[in-house]
């Protein structure tokens, strides 16, 4: 044993609160902002903290985890798991512990200790990057399913670090002063349930968000990090920044360690914090409680009693993939099913056109949920071919161009499809020339010339960020031209859009028809109709010359988009409708590729898909459409097809579960984590606005207050065009019979509800029961609001009791309602009506029950009693 193993500390008999005592009291100042400042250390991207030899301080070697864990190009492989988004889909909190198994173990055996994600902020913006990351748009569901990841995360050796509190829920701005405003009661009542939920499950690391609360940078805010998840929540573990996140030297306001850290960025800790406790402005009590929070939380998790192996260990591929497929076919969600289209038999079916530019590979997030080198790659083409194999002819054709990272983020129409573009002077070669200048103004030579599929140059990204299918414009790109010769396909009239962020012109046939002007935000300009006969072909040119940096994105973007004459379909869609044609059913596979620090300027599928479903559609009555998106989309074509399967983003086994869901071996039991809407107009009546348009502005103001998602739809009365909570099966179910106990209650004992679920159909399958909460008038709450679920399987003919319950103290408190003023809870008095069903807006069965707050202590709100509900207390070590 070494000396450092003969150290108090290094004694597991103590408590972790004692060992970090233990050990903060032989640290040095400037070995405790060490502590408390990032590094870089080799094969972590960013994110680490040196260890200290002396001590036997281990290094927090961190990875990003998303969906799955993130490496540098050129390490070990890791296993590509369901998003997040599709984890909640499956609702069933149980499999939170598998999924999350799995990243641990991959974490641990690749020398990582810390894994950064996953993530609980809720879905509360269509159009947001991240939505895949997140479990739904509600609060409850969103709890619930995260519970489970801590403990199964925190294996011994590995650390969570649960991502952000707090209101982190658009892209657009994130880095430049996004300020989120939300009062005190929609905090409490909505975004901060799933926070509280983690840290009551364990999670000892949180990673502050990006924005600021209320005018406040989250990494600042004494009432986010102090106030609410420490005295409110009982955190007793670390909280860290964000990438570049924080920007000021205010330790005693919660934020204990500081990434990236040197040499990536100016950092604020590090030599400046030394020098600033030495001077006295800052008290050395502050880094000293950092540091025992940091310690604390890498006792209790065994970071210093499991070292990390020297070498990458051998993982266990697939076994992981197993569990990956399995929460990928729980998850998937069928939306519609006319006539029974599904499942598809290999004795009714002899021929099946798979449709799609990526039916070659899942559906994957981009950002830092991106798997980088993933163990394999299942896309819906290979699952089907492999289901099928010697019993069904299985065509493809891609009907437009692939999906990359970039496409759908720009507010303008959509990019032309390679298939009518060919390069000037070589008709035979689809595309466009592009040249790149390191200049502002297009001068001196090009440092790339390249053959792009069309005229979008989107500069976010590195292309470890996504799946590197077209490379990005060369980093150092200032400007550039993009030429090619158009096609028209149909006769009628044309129109073009520029957008982006900076500066562009088009010509078209030598005049210039658009010019675009938009240094720092994005913006759209577009041209007047040109009318033109099918068969015309047409010059077109694109110069682009950044003018100035936004959000993190260098150093400009722009994308060429167009309308066309309806039905003007282009080659690549002709010959796929063409293949679908004479298919006895027909498979579209559509799909979105979203990203961080990229909030999509539509809710339209990117790249002509719409139409291509429509075109297949109309060439085969037996279409039925896959989608692998993370965020909703519109579903414009839903009438024209009989049968949709919503797969999300499905990790690398999705083609396998996708097949098997088709096929019927797996019967569809996922239900939909958010609303999905008929119009991007809906979101706006509840007040939610596309930040790529209101961009120009850094304040987002949440309207809506309670009623996010569903709740808006309900409270403006809008219909959607699948509501929460919806999701089909291959069998049928009925729910009778509805029973609550207590009928009356003083709003401190569980309420119970008990009815009778039975499977009426001729096929095995699950549904998920689902109780919604309706609270009396005039407090401003929800229409109604999911208080409870579970996930019943049944055996054809079988009926069962079931009993979900209302806990008055879960993190939601669904009795009660936050009192700004008081800075409480206070129980509702009241007749509530509970409602039963299989989503937000099928609920056959109801039932009321009353609450009759306890006299004392009490206070009058409109003649109404409300008794004060103290909050669940979660204790911290003493310690700390």
């Amino acid at each position: 044993m070494n000396a450092v193993n003969e150290q108090p500390w290094m004694d597991v008999a103590q408590p972790a609160g004692q060992r970090a005592a233990l050990l903060l009291a032989e640290m040095t100042l400037e070995e405790k902002v060490d502590l408390m400042t990032g590094d870089l250390l080799e094969g972590v991207e960013g994110f680490s903290a040196a260890g200290i030899d002396r001590l036997g301080i281990p290094p927090l070697r961190m990875a990003d985890a998303g969906s799955g864990m993130r490496r540098p190009a050129g390490y070990s492989a890791t296993t590509a798991m369901p998003a997040p988004i599709a984890l909640a889909a499956t609702w069933q909190p149980e499999l939170g512990a598998p999924y999350g198994r799995v990243v641990a173990d991959e974490c641990y055996l690749l020398r990582h200790n810390v894994l950064l994600g996953p993530n609980a902020d809720l879905a509360r913006v269509p159009w947001a990057g991240r939505i895949g990351e997140s479990v739904g748009e509600d609060t409850f569901l969103a709890a619930e399913m995260s519970k489970q990841v801590p403990a199964a995360v925190q294996r011994p050796g590995v650390m969570v670090t649960y991502k952000h509190p707090l209101l982190y829920n658009q892209e657009s701005n994130r880095g430049s002063g996004q300020n989120s405003i939300a009062d005190e009661r929609t905090i409490r009542e909505v975004y901060a349930p799933p926070f509280d939920a983690v840290i009551r499950a364990g999670a000892v690391s949180l990673m502050s968000s990006f924005n600021k609360i209320n005018g406040e940078f989250a990494c600042e805010s004494d009432f986010l990090q102090n106030k609410l998840l420490r005295d409110a929540f009982g955190f007793a573990g670390f909280i860290m920044s964000d990438y570049f996140a924080n920007h000021a030297m205010v330790p005693g306001n919660g934020l204990d360690m500081e990434l990236p850290g040197l040499p990536l960025q100016p950092t604020f800790y590090a030599e400046h914090l030394v020098w600033a406790v030495r001077t006295g402005s800052i008290s050395e009590a502050v880094v000293n409680r950092a540091c025992t929070r940091i310690l604390w939380a890498m006792f209790t998790t065994g970071l210093f009693d499991t070292p990390l192996p020297e070498t990458d260990q051998p993982i266990p591929y697939a076994e992981h993939a197993a569990v990956a497929r399995a929460v990928e076919e729980a998850a998937i969600t069928l939306l519609k099913n006319d006539g029974a289209t599904l499942p598809l038999s290999t004795e009714r079916v002899r021929s099946i056109a798979v449709i799609g530019a990526d039916t070659d590979r899942p559906a994957r997030l981009g950002g830092s949920s991106f798997v980088t080198i993933p163990s394999d790659l299942v896309g819906i083409l290979r699952g089907i071919s492999e289901r099928v194999a010697g019993d069904v002819e299985v065509r493809t054709a891609p009907g437009t161009d692939r999906i990359v990272l970039g496409d759908g983020v720009f507010l303008g129409a959509q990019p032309i499809s390679s298939s009518l573009q060919s390069v000037p002077g070589d008709p035979d070669v689809p595309g466009v020339r592009a040249e790149f200048f390191g200049s502002f103004d297009l001068t001196g030579d090009p440092i790339e010339v390249r053959i792009d599929p069309d005229m979008t140059f989107n500069n976010f990204a590195p292309s470890s960020f996504h799946d590197a299918i077209r490379s990005e414009p060369p980093r150092f790109m200032r400007s550039l031209r993009a030429t090619t010769v158009l096609t028209a396909p149909g006769t009628g009239a044309y129109t073009f859009t520029l957008a982006g962020w900076g500066s562009a012109q088009l010509w078209v046939d030598g005049v210039e028809v658009a010019r675009l002007d938009a240094p720092h935000v994005s913006g759209v300009s577009t041209s007047d109709q040109l009318v033109w006969d099918a068969g015309s072909t047409h010059e077109l040119r694109l110069e682009f010359r950044a003018t100035g940096a936004r959000d993190g994105r260098q150093p400009g973007s722009v994308q060429l988009g167009w309308t066309y004459p309806e039905g003007a379909y282009s080659p690549a869609i002709v010959h796929a409708a063409q293949v679908a044609a004479g298919a006895d059913a027909a498979v579209v596979f559509v799909r979105t590729l979203e990203s961080e620090n990229e909030d999509s300027g539509t809710l339209s599928l990117p790249r002509d898909q719409d139409a291509l479903v429509a075109a297949v559609a109309a060439a085969n009555p037996h279409t039925i459409v896959v989608l692998g998106t993370g965020a909703p989309v519109l579903t414009p074509w839903a009438d024209r097809v009989p049968a949709i399967l919503h797969a999300y983003f499905g990790g690398q086994e999705q083609g396998h579960a996708i097949a098997s869901v088709l096929f019927g071996e797996v019967n569809p039991s996922g239900k939909l984590p958010y609303t999905m809407a008929q119009s991007e107009q809906q979101y706006a009546r509840i007040g939610i606005q596309n930040p790529v348009r209101t961009e120009w502005s850094k304040d987002v103001h949440y309207v809506e207050g309670l009623h996010l998602g569903y709740r808006g739809f309900d409270r403006h009365e809008l219909v959607p065009q699948y509501p929460f909570g919806h999701g089909l099966s291959y069998t049928r179910f009925a729910f009778d019979g509805i029973v609550v106990t207590p009928e009356h209650s003083n709003g401190f004992e569980p309420i119970r509800v008990a009815f009778q679920l039975a499977n009426v159909g001729e096929t095995a399958g699950a549904e998920v029961a689902q109780a919604y909460l309706e609270v009396p008038d005039g407090h401003g709450e929800p229409v109604r609001k999911l208080v409870a679920f579970r996930k019943v399987f049944l055996q054809p003919g079988e009926t069962t009791e079931v009993e979900l319950v209302i806990d008055p103290f879960d993190v939601t408190y669904p009795l009660a309602r936050w009192d700004n003023g008081a800075h409480l809870w206070r129980t509702i008095g009241g007749v509530y009506t509970v409602r039963v069903g299989s989503s937000s807006r099928d609920l056959p069965l109801s039932a009321t029950f009353e609450i009759h707050p306890i006299p004392e202590p009490t206070t009058e709100v409109g003649g109404t009693a409300y008794a004060y509900v103290a909050q669940e207390a979660v204790p911290a070590p003493a310690a700390m």
